[in-house]
């Protein structure tokens, strides 16, 4: 019998991948709405620019926030990909936990991304509040994992035969 972290190692390795692709594709919808933008933001002072900014350079901060956020996401997908075929290599529940990890942060990611692409094709301010909302889960599963009772109690939740 193999433990539940494995079997469920191999179906993690194809959301990773589909995440991956995911990522891919918000980075190439960001760039082409943002095509006919002119405006990018100053890195300096940018919590100030922030404040002051009109709708132009707004949708050309969200630009540059998604798309630094889906390649992030993106590099966190493969991460977590190539941790979870190290682990059942390995035996290591420890690595399938590190991968999940960075799978968690990814899905974040790709969750801010997605709001700065409906931002970038005319949303407004409140409908970056559903694809955040949607992050919440993973978010909280992340701060999980960090707490060393979170992580012992997820590692034996997983770590049983089945």
């Amino acid at each position: 019998m193999a433990k539940r972290w494995v079997n469920g190692s191999r179906a993690m390795v194809t959301v990773n991948s589909i995440f991956a692709g995911f990522s891919g594709a918000l980075m190439v919808a960001i760039f082409r709405a943002n095509e006919s933008q002119t405006a990018t933001p100053e890195v300096s002072r940018c919590l100030e620019r922030i404040l002051s900014m009109q709708p132009a350079e707004t949708v050309a901060l969200a630009t540059h926030v998604g798309a630094a956020f889906a390649i992030v996401g993106l590099f966190l997908f493969a991460l977590a990909a190539e941790w979870i075929t190290d682990a059942l290599d390995e035996g290591s529940v420890g690595k399938y936990l590190r991968s999940m990890q960075s799978h968690n942060v990814g899905v974040c990611l790709v969750a801010v991304a997605l709001a700065c692409v409906i931002y970038v094709n005319g949303g407004t301010w409140w409908t970056l509040i559903f694809p955040l909302l949607f992050a919440l889960k993973w978010l909280k599963d992340f701060v999980e994992l960090l707490s060393p009772k979170g992580r012992t109690e997820y590692q034996a939740l997983i770590n049983v035969d089945e």
